[in-house]
């Protein structure tokens, strides 16, 4: 049991270090005062979107990608592989790309991602 479980915990623990936080606190940030109501609301509806297609997708992603030919549905440690080589590349991009905010006033954060 704990081998099909370790995909699922890596994703929780990249995932949850990296691309959960992002848009909540990232568009916090990066937006000009008079943009920001409108920015945050259309970084929301993409967040909605991405969540309702990855539970769209799920059953048919762990069947697919399942290492139990017998039962794929009850083991779907494939999907949950997919979605921590997403997350563990997300949070790379994020620690290198990312630039640091703090101490930085409104203006100059806006300047860094124009």
């Amino acid at each position: 049991m704990a081998a099909n479980g370790a995909p699922c915990i890596l994703y929780l623990v990249f995932f949850g270090a990296g691309l959960a936080p992002l848009p909540w606190i990232l568009n916090s940030e990066i937006y000009p005062l008079e943009a920001k109501s409108v920015c945050i609301g259309f970084a929301t509806a993409a967040n909605w979107i991405a969540n309702f297609v990855v539970a769209a997708t799920f059953m048919d992603l762990a069947e697919a990608l399942s290492t139990d030919a017998v039962c794929p549905l009850a083991h779907p440690d494939g999907a949950f592989w997919l979605y921590t080589l997403v997350a563990a590349i997300g949070l790379a991009i994020l620690i290198f790309k990312m630039p640091e905010t703090k101490g930085l006033c409104l203006d100059e954060i806006v300047a860094l991602f124009a």
